[in-house]
């Protein structure tokens, strides 16, 4: 995930996303664990319900964004935007 993340930024990306479906929980800590140490503006998330929860924290590990959705979810294990700002207020 590191060296995809600096594979974007050598390309020329103002921000790297990273976005993956884990199949564990592991995976996804280890998803923000790369966060935290990337070394490159990134917007990292996990998706589907495993990886539902990193939509909130990422943020708290380096993330610059996280995407919510208004009317129908476009990817699995997105959050409605109220929704996902009321916890974001909250943290």
């Amino acid at each position: 995930m590191s060296e995809i993340i600096s594979e974007s930024v050598a390309v020329g990306a103002d921000i790297a996303k990273l976005a993956v479906m884990p199949n564990s929980l592991e995976d996804v800590h280890r998803l923000l664990e790369v966060t935290l140490h990337a070394d490159a503006t990134v917007c990292t998330l996990a998706m589907g319900e495993k990886g539902r929860y990193s939509r909130v924290v990422a943020p708290l590990y380096g993330s610059v964004m996280t995407y919510g959705y208004v009317g129908k979810a476009t990817a699995p294990g997105q959050l409605r935007v109220d929704e996902l700002r009321h916890i974001l207020n909250v943290i």
